[in-house]
């Protein structure tokens, strides 16, 4: 997601070698293969109320009753969630330009191509608040880094179980 969603749920993916590294700009931590900005660039462009989930069966998803299968992650950077910072907009509004989202049940394995590391799930602007992280699976390979132990989530009124 790129700016302005609200209510967007990424659920039921299977992600195999996604490699996200920023051709020029060099591969940094934190680059997820799936990951959700908000932006301000003349004005804000919010991520507000997404879910990056796996939903089970009699399980509420979207407000209706679901099967998907969930976010499967292998051999794939992991999930990043991403505040602009406001130095871009002429609005007054400050941020955060990321909240409220969830980021539940996904299975995260392996290492990307394009990375040392085993992937994660990060959260770590001071702006971004009211992230909800629970119930992931990481599966690193022996030897290998798992940073962060599967999580780098610090932002504001965030919680991690």
């Amino acid at each position: 997601w790129f700016g302005t969603t609200m209510k967007g749920v990424i659920a039921d993916n299977t992600f195999t070698d996604m490699n996200v590294c920023s051709t020029g700009y060099g591969c940094k931590s934190g680059d997820g293969a799936l990951e959700g900005f908000g932006l301000c660039y003349s004005d804000p462009q919010p991520l507000y109320f997404a879910e990056f989930v796996l939903c089970s069966q009699k399980v509420v998803c979207d407000d209706q009753i679901s099967r998907y299968t969930g976010n499967t992650l292998v051999r794939s950077n992991g999930i990043d969630l991403h505040d602009n910072s406001p130095v871009n907009c002429s609005n007054t509004y400050p941020g955060p330009y990321v909240r409220w989202q969830v980021i539940r049940r996904n299975s995260i394995s392996g290492i990307a191509k394009s990375q040392n590391d085993c992937g994660y799930i990060s959260a770590n602007n001071r702006l971004t608040t009211d992230v909800l992280v629970e119930g992931n699976i990481f599966s690193c390979p022996a030897g290998k880094t798992l940073p962060y132990n599967g999580t780098d989530v610090t932002c504001s009124h965030c919680t991690v179980r």
